[in-house]
């Protein structure tokens, strides 16, 4: 028999890439992500109760690295991210490391390489991720 899985859990494992973004539904986040004729994704939402979820920059250094060679699946993850407000990252020890993320997570809603040495400082904070 499996668990059920709370809002929060849900939200982790989404930022995380372990499960797709439209299962924000069952916490009752209702989004779209569409492409218009400039390429540009658009979202809508009927949010019920919105979860408020803190996250550490691993779990979001972890669902930009299992996406990473693909690209639309990519994007669309981070522009829901990045939209949304249904998540949140702690104050970082590395503010640095935390903005290169917040830059990380832009260029790849837009559909831009991220800058050079950004795999990189993701790798780092995978590793010294707490399992988050």
């Amino acid at each position: 028999m499996t668990a059920l899985l709370t809002p929060d859990q849900i939200v982790r494992e989404v930022v995380r890439g372990e499960r797709p973004w439209i299962d924000l539904r069952r916490v009752g986040m209702r989004m779209q992500v569409v492409r218009n004729d400039y390429g540009w994704y658009t979202w809508t939402d009927e949010i019920a109760d919105e979860p408020d979820v803190t996250v550490t920059l691993a779990a979001v250094a972890v669902g930009l690295l299992k996406m990473w060679d693909d690209p639309e699946k990519q994007r669309a993850w981070a522009f829901v991210l990045k939209a949304g407000t249904f998540w949140m990252l702690p104050e970082a020890a590395d503010e640095a490391a935390k903005d290169a993320l917040i830059d990380a997570l832009s260029d790849v809603s837009f559909g831009s390489e991220p800058l050079q040495g950004t795999r990189q400082l993701i790798h780092t904070l995978v590793q010294r991720s707490d399992g988050d």
